[in-house]
């Protein structure tokens, strides 16, 4: 959810200057909301209705609600005025918040300044406003434009990218019926009951003597007869007697009356008798029917996506196939007239193109379809019409290339042509310029997703693993799954930029101490395909993170994780 402030004087023409952008906003699709600040007491009931009454009566909050609209009255009393972040998490999730008021908080805002005021400018002493809207020529003003705003407006934070995947995407719908051989990293499309108890029958945990524990002296040794042989696969043709022992392995079914199992090696063989030690308790070596799993309780829930232990368990409960989602198709290609296909003449200025390659790699480990359209040169009409062919048949359309600032950066442009941009740039590094949208096509959801990496392969790779695979995971059905960055030692010191999170590749090394520790790659540039290969996966310095010495702990992402 996008935040922009309107800051001015009383009498600047703020609410004048909301009423005139709502309509434009609106008409071109945006849902928009507004939170105005006052600066006095205010009522929105009068004395005499019934809210009024309920409300002084002492009522926390009072929620009116009628056939077009509703309102809640909460009364603050004695707690603490509310601040923004509060507010914000009160509104239903639209697309653009526009804020009056708050002008001290830290969010981008344009200031609306009139010059028959006679009030100073907001700006100077404010770095958080980023326009100026104003009736008259103001030549000494100096907006600041940070790398926070130089490109068209803040960076969205990757919780916010996540939540608007989840808001904006809908899964695939359809359904198919796979052999346990085939669903390996397939999305389960509905829950799997078992039918029976696992294991289905008692049996013993170890190789032994199955005997019945109230036979046992509690104090010295018991000499029991040996009354019969079982193994795994054959059950007992009778019940055990009192005084007797049943020779027994490993997953064999304990004989009828038979409740606990001495290891062979504790006891002591003397011709057709056992002598069995004191102290064991009670129950000791048996596996209980459906200690593992208990019959019609979910073994394995809708949107798991497959992992082979899960495959399994499918199996040991009898199954043969599985209700998966039908794999996401997804449709890549390159963009840019630098790039040649690798094999082919390459001029003296173009490079091969190694995304293609990378991307599609790792689409396949998550089970994806993929439709390589190959390299698209940068031809904003031929571009346009690409993407909305690839559009008619896919679930998702995937660029690398092209979502930048420059002139010839033209896939932006024609997403927003062709559909809905969600957003363009996430407070991550590498790979800040990074598109996602919904576009007119055959899509679940009226729509079909489209995302845009970045050209360099190192910012293509980072931006998968955080952009693309959660929004390919939420098309293929699956629940999501959180990576999950392991504790990891640094050997160097590192300083970054406040309000983006960034993603540090190192290797990993034991130190003299014997901890792991991650040592940085010496070159960080977003085109060094190497620095990938050369190197175990990657640190995460979080959005408040500026600076790390040798020694701190940080979170470490494996490749493995980030491409599984």
């Amino acid at each position: 959810m996008r935040i922009i402030g309107l800051a001015g004087w009383s009498g600047s023409g703020k609410t004048t200057l909301i009423t005139k952008v709502l309509p434009s906003l609106i008409a071109r699709g945006h849902r928009v909301s507004t939170i105005k600040h006052a600066h006095h007491g205010f009522d929105l009931d009068q004395p005499g209705k019934d809210s009024f009454m309920h409300r002084t009566a002492g009522a926390t909050e009072v929620v009116i609600s009628s056939a077009r609209r509703f309102a809640i009255l909460h009364e603050l009393r004695d707690e603490p005025e509310w601040d923004l972040p509060n507010l914000l998490g009160k509104l239903a999730p639209v697309d653009l918040v526009l804020v009056e008021g708050f002008k001290r908080d830290a969010f981008p805002k344009l200031e609306i300044h009139r010059a028959a005021n006679g009030k100073p400018l907001l700006q100077p002493d404010d770095p958080h406003i980023v326009a100026i809207a104003c009736d008259t020529a103001l030549p000494h003003a100096k907006v600041p434009t940070d790398d926070c705003f130089a490109f068209a407006g803040p960076l969205l934070p990757i919780a916010d990218m996540e939540r608007l995947i989840a808001e904006r995407v809908k899964p695939v719908t359809e359904t198919e019926r796979v052999a346990l051989a085939e669903v390996h990293g397939r999305v389960l499309a509905a829950d799997v009951s078992a039918p029976l108890d696992l294991p289905p029958f008692d049996n013993s945990a170890v190789d032994g003597y199955a005997v019945r524990h109230r036979d046992l002296d509690p104090k010295s040794e018991t000499r029991l007869t040996i009354g019969g042989r079982l193994t795994a696969g054959l059950a007992a043709a009778q019940p055990i007697r009192a005084g007797e022992t049943v020779r027994i392995f490993t997953g064999a079914p304990m004989p009828p009356g038979a409740d606990t199992v001495f290891m062979q090696e504790d006891v002591r063989a003397e011709g057709n008798t056992v002598v069995v030690p004191p102290g064991l308790k009670a129950g000791a070596n048996r596996r209980l029917a459906g200690e593992d799993v208990r019959e019609g309780s979910i073994v394995l829930p809708a949107g798991r996506r497959l992992a082979v232990p899960d495959v399994a368990l499918a199996a040991a409960i009898g199954l043969t196939r599985l209700d998966v989602r039908r794999r996401v198709r997804v449709a890549l290609f390159s963009t840019g007239d630098e790039i040649v296909e690798p094999g082919a003449p390459r001029p003296a200025a173009a490079l091969y193109d190694a995304n293609r390659t990378l991307i599609a790699g790792m689409l396949a480990r998550l089970g994806a379809t993929v439709t390589d359209l190959g390299i698209l040169k940068d031809d904003p009409a031929a571009l346009e019409q690409a993407i909305a062919d690839a559009a008619r048949s896919h679930d998702l359309v995937l660029t690398s290339g092209g979502v930048s600032t420059g002139e010839a950066d033209h896939v932006r442009s024609a997403v927003e042509k062709l559909g809905r941009l969600v957003f363009w740039r996430v407070a991550i590094k590498p790979g800040r310029p990074v598109a996602m949208a919904v576009i007119r096509g055959n899509g679940t959801s009226g729509g079909t997703a489209f995302a845009g990496l970045p050209g360099n392969p190192v910012a293509a790779f980072v931006t998968f693993a955080r952009v693309v695979r959660p929004l390919l995971l939420r098309l293929a059905g699956a629940a999501p799954e959180a990576l999950t960055a392991l504790p990891v030692r640094l050997s160097f010191a590192y300083k970054k930029k406040a309000g983006r999170r960034e993603y540090v590749r190192v290797a990993l090394r034991s130190a003299n101490d014997g901890v792991v520790e991650a040592v940085k790659h010496p070159q960080e540039g977003a085109g060094i395909i190497s620095s990938l290969t050369e190197t175990d996966g990657l640190a995460e310095l979080s959005e408040d993170t500026t600076t790390v010495e040798p020694g701190s702990t940080v979170g470490f992402l494996s490749y493995a994780t980030l491409m599984g």
